[in-house]
């Protein structure tokens, strides 16, 4: 298999699912917090691609289903997606395929684009909308805003693809808990994912974040303060379908995983116990030691 840089990062919930690798880091790049990706970006050559296709068929035939490792793949040219998935369903007929993608990503390809698509088996496609602050994805480089989020995740919808989003705890700093909740909830609440995937915001060293925390001039979120972020979030969030909550991430003060709204009053309580019980101290001490997700 042809693995480079970025091969293996995935959404927990593709963990058992094979990896192909279809591009070398991420397009964007320019996140503040993110240390992920170190290589420029580049697609993989297609013949690599057909030659880990089939080694990946000699090592599981019945694979149910193929995540497109690198930063973003939807990012790449449509004829370029289309040979991947092309090639992908002559060896595994009924597989369907997951990959990242950038709201920008998404902005870029027509309805009839991402139709195509999805009638190809891309599906569940998991997006960093992070957060509905749109000060707090300025302030972070995202590149796109939540009007952006609501808009180009509608169109896949329409498109029939399923999609997952990213909710990243702190990212508008300290103080903020309950604006980042407020406006995060109500995007989300507009929108109909498959799965929130919740992760943390965490100053890695070499990144901008870290600098900019060193220096002063970013305030972090305190460690209870992200939960508090999160139960407001799930008290106010109005899902229009049953959606689940996937908080398993290891950069997480809260752990619980659950389904929203059926299991929400579980939640609240999960939530006040950790608020109640925990200490900050012990909590950053926690989080000084985390070197990468």
């Amino acid at each position: 298999m042809h693995y480079s840089d970025g091969a293996f990062y995935r959404p927990l919930f593709e963990n058992d699912m094979l990896q192909l690798q279809v591009a070398t880091g991420c397009s964007h790049n320019k996140c503040a917090f993110c240390d992920m990706y170190k290589q420029p970006f580049s697609p993989s050559p297609r013949n690599e691609i057909v030659q880990d296709l089939d080694e990946m068929k000699a090592f599981w035939p019945r694979c149910p289903r193929i995540f497109l490792a690198g930063g973003n793949a939807l990012c790449l040219p449509q004829q370029e997606l289309l040979f991947i998935l092309e090639e992908i369903s002559k060896r595994f007929p009924h597989a369907t395929v997951g990959s990242f993608a950038r709201v920008t990503d998404i902005e870029r390809k027509t309805d009839e684009q991402l139709a195509q698509l999805a009638s190809l088996g891309l599906t569940d496609i998991s997006i960093g909308t992070e957060s509905g602050l749109d000060c707090a994805l300025a302030d972070m480089h995202k590149g796109f805003t939540a009007k952006q989020s609501l808009e180009q995740c509608s169109r896949l919808e329409r498109a029939g693809m399923a999609y997952n989003l990213f909710y990243l705890l702190g990212m508008a700093g300290f103080g903020r808990a309950h604006e980042s909740a407020e406006a995060t909830a109500t995007l989300y609440g507009q929108l109909a994912p498959r799965r929130i995937m919740v992760h943390t915001m965490t100053a890695f060293n070499g990144t901008e974040l870290s600098a900019r925390i060193a220096q002063g001039d970013f305030r972090p979120a305190k460690e209870l303060e992200t939960v508090r972020e999160l139960r407001e979030f799930v008290e106010l969030y109005q899902p229009r379908a049953r959606v689940f909550l996937l908080g398993n991430h290891i950069g997480n003060v809260a752990h619980a995983s659950a389904f929203l709204p059926d299991d929400r009053s579980e939640l609240l309580r999960y939530y006040d116990s950790i608020l109640k019980a925990s200490d900050e101290e012990t909590l950053a001490r926690q989080r000084a030691a985390m070197t990468s997700i």
